[in-house]
């Protein structure tokens, strides 16, 4: 006896995972703060990854830890850079 497959018809409004923004999923700058690897920084800072590593050893620069993995938010790097500006002297 051969058995029939019921085929579900088409569904119009189904979500897909997808850079399209008609299938309400949003991927990119909406989903929250951005997390950068130890390499994105140290090419962000023009340094060495062992620069950036030695930040965080130290913990001069905040940090998260996902998972085994470390992070750094793009907020803090910002911080970190803008605490290290140094004004020019004044001619006198």
């Amino acid at each position: 006896m051969a058995r029939r497959i019921r085929q579900s018809p088409p569904r119009s409004g189904h979500r897909c995972f997808s850079n399209s923004t008609d299938s309400g999923l949003t991927w990119g700058n909406e989903m929250g703060p951005k997390y950068l690897t130890v390499d994105e920084v140290a090419a962000e800072l023009n340094t060495t990854i062992r620069f950036v590593r030695r930040l965080i050893e130290e913990r001069r620069i905040a940090f998260h830890h996902i998972g085994r993995h470390v992070r750094i938010n793009r907020a803090d790097l910002d911080a970190f850079v803008a605490a290290g500006r140094v004004e020019a002297r004044r001619a006198a």
